[in-house]
């Protein structure tokens, strides 16, 4: 072998080695993505169905204990009779009682907070920073709860003027519970405290910010507005209840706080005392003061008609401001980092001699 050669089979041994092992493949990236989303989504549906099968529990637990109670002071056990009283107590007794259900539905979402609380708790949460309760300015928060007042009046005005089926036009008529006779309290506690509060947390704070890591934006908006009518059981509730939800998730995600879709709610949700005033009053009523109830409502409805939607505008417009002003101020306190090529920390560009 000549001296040539035997250089030449050194070279090339010598590159053989040096050469990297083959990497094995990476893992398939759609199915990993495939994963998180599904994952998030998952995620964003639990808090719902906890609130939704806490509410099932509270009102069979309910049944059960009403049930009971009958059965054992009848003293009779006949499988027929047990049946029949079980029956008889879900589909009939507390159908119509609106007070039971309210208070059941007060039980279920102070249980469903105190649950979510804990779980944060373990998973060692800030839990301000979790249910995204970040302050917000007194103009904000009176704008938000104005606009979800008169947004009431406004469904109400609109259902009016559609030509809905007699059925459905029942239906959203007895969803302003006017045959309510129970305790005002009960009601107030329920429909405007506990609600708004547990609602928002619920779909909005879970929810919505949960769907949002696994779509975009606006199909976690649309999304979880479609969940949250459906959560409301009835066709004519589910539609006006699903449009609200999309104003409370674009008002969520313009304010970065839970907050002000809670007092949105919260407005939405008063404005419907003044039906229950009425309703519990109306036969009691001069007829000089049931003429004059009538007209400041009717005033106050078709004129809600005309300043809903400067009033949407201006809370979307004046939420996204605050959010922007929140993160200037935050961008403002942050240190400031070297650039590309520059050594050390201070910021300021280094020339090397």
């Amino acid at each position: 072998m000549t001296e040539y050669e035997n250089e030449n089979n050194i070279a090339q041994a010598g590159a053989y080695q040096s050469a990297p092992p083959a990497q094995p493949a990476p893992p398939s990236q759609p199915k990993k993505k495939k994963k998180r989303i599904f994952l998030w989504i998952l995620r964003g549906l639990f808090y719902p169905f906890l609130y939704t099968q806490m509410q099932s529990l509270m009102l069979y637990g309910l049944v059960f204990i009403k049930a009971m109670a009958k059965i054992v002071g009848e003293g009779t056990l006949a499988p027929a009779y047990i049946v029949g009283t079980f029956r008889s107590i879900l589909y009939e007794d507390l159908y119509y009682d609106l007070e039971a259900q309210y208070i059941t539905s007060i039980v279920a979402a102070v249980t469903t907070l105190l649950i979510i609380i804990i779980i944060q708790l373990v998973r060692r949460k800030n839990l301000v920073e979790e249910f995204h309760l970040h302050r917000i300015g007194a103009g904000i928060a009176a704008l938000a709860a104005a606009t979800g007042f008169v947004l009431n009046f406004f469904v109400s005005f609109v259902m009016a003027h559609l030509p809905l089926r007699l059925q459905e036009l029942i239906e959203y008529e007895l969803s302003g519970e006017p045959d309510y006779n129970g305790s005002a309290i009960v009601y107030i506690l329920a429909a405007v405290v506990s609600a708004p509060i547990i609602e928002e947390l619920v779909f909005r704070n879970f929810e919505f910010t949960r769907f949002k890591e696994a779509v975009p934006v606006w199909l976690a908006i649309l999304g979880s507005s479609v969940l949250f009518g459906i959560a409301h059981g009835s066709f004519t509730q589910g539609i006006y209840a699903g449009l609200l939800g999309i104003l409370l998730a674009v008002v969520f995600q313009r304010s970065g706080s839970i907050l002000t879709g809670m007092l949105v709610h919260f407005g939405f949700n008063l404005s419907s005392v003044i039906s229950l005033i009425y309703t519990m009053n109306v036969d009691n009523m001069s007829d000089q003061g049931l003429m004059l109830f009538n007209l400041i409502y009717n005033a106050v409805t078709y004129l809600s008609a005309i300043v809903v939607i400067p009033l949407i505008a201006a809370l979307v417009i004046k939420a996204g401001n605050k959010q922007k002003s929140k993160k200037q101020a935050e961008d403002s306190l942050k240190p400031l980092s070297a650039p590309d090529g520059a050594e050390g920390g201070s910021g300021q560009e280094v020339v090397h001699e």
